[in-house]
């Protein structure tokens, strides 16, 4: 290899390093935390990065970057996993879910008791299969309910498509080909009525990232999305998008609940929280705390609404998504 392109080499492999040097990191922290679970009885499932890396990359540290370590646990489990997280030095802070970061620094530990999508949560915990993940066999999530919930976290939750969501659809449908019964995963985005947004995923998945989705779930999901304004509104403001629109990931998951009483339900959750949510979200600091985080929480969000709402008429008008 000549000198000027060992030059230009260099600084991917620098990258690539460094990135490997970062996930390693997170990865070893996971195992930590996941067996410090384990000994006491605790079930938690990775989700995503982690999850990903062990059963879709191969382990490859470099190729995908982890920002925090995901976590799916019940709710009954946060007490527990808050005593052990603080046992190890993890203090509470303020995020959309129970999370925790290290004083020594690391990454934020994200505890979730849901998923994106309405994805019956028994029914993961009873089919989570088991995959090498963080150096040994762990309990993770049924390939076709991993598929459900990354392509719901990206549609609905980010309101965004990029190559690393399509690289990541194309990766775990590789590794997991032989373990994913399509005409099922086509019953549950029926059933949850998120046609729209798969198709587009998926589509964009298989586009962008090479992953192996079948021309008959495109149509059958094409055929169930269906065409009309809100699916109009819907490609400008995710397809058609060059960046992140904020916030809209809230929108999202009020207006695919199937029927007005599940919206409803979602909006008054997202306006007035479960305590454990507040708890967690905005520390312990007893019922009258509590009750002043529930009658401010409102208007915080009327008041982050209006401030973005500068921003959704410049995304709104704003160039496309470039093709390619």
């Amino acid at each position: 290899m000549s000198l000027t392109a060992t030059g230009r080499v260099e600084p991917f492999l620098a990258a690539y390093a460094r990135r490997a040097r970062c996930v390693h990191d997170a990865v070893r922290e996971a195992g930590v935390l996941l067996d410090a679970f384990e000994a006491v009885g605790i079930p938690a499932l990775p989700l995503k990065g982690v999850d990903l890396l062990g059963r879709a990359y191969g382990g490859a540290m470099g190729l995908r970057h982890i920002s925090d370590i995901d976590l799916l646990v019940r709710e009954e489990s946060l007490g527990g996993i808050a005593r052990i997280l603080a046992g190890g030095g993890y203090e509470p802070f303020a995020n959309g879910n129970p999370s925790f970061r290290s004083a020594r620094g690391g990454h934020c530990i994200d505890l979730s008791t849901e998923l994106a999508v309405a994805l019956e949560p028994e029914a993961v915990w009873r089919r989570a299969v088991r995959r090498p993940i963080a150096g040994r066999m762990r309990a993770v999530m049924h390939p076709e309910d991993a598929l459900i919930h990354l392509v719901a976290y990206q549609t609905l939750h980010r309101g965004c498509l990029d190559r690393r969501f399509a690289q990541d659809v194309a990766v775990l449908l590789r590794s997991e080909a032989g373990n994913i019964d399509w005409t099922r995963v086509l019953e549950e985005i029926r059933a949850l009525r998120l046609a729209l947004p798969f198709h587009h995923g998926l589509s964009y998945a298989r586009q962008q990232g090479g992953a192996d989705v079948p021309d008959g779930v495109l149509t059958a999901l094409r055929d169930a999305a269906g065409a009309g304004w809100f699916a109009t509104i819907y490609r400008k403001v995710v397809c058609e998008r060059s960046a992140r629109m904020p916030k809209l990931g809230i929108l999202l998951r009020i207006a695919f609940r199937p029927g007005p009483g599940a919206k409803a339900v979602e909006l008054w959750r997202t306006i007035v929280p479960s305590g454990p949510f507040l708890a967690y979200r905005y520390g312990r600091r007893g019922a009258p705390g509590l009750l002043f985080a529930r009658l401010l929480r409102p208007v915080v969000l009327a008041c982050r609404g209006a401030a973005l709402l500068p921003a959704w008429v410049r995304h709104l008008s704003g160039a496309p998504r470039a093709k390619g």
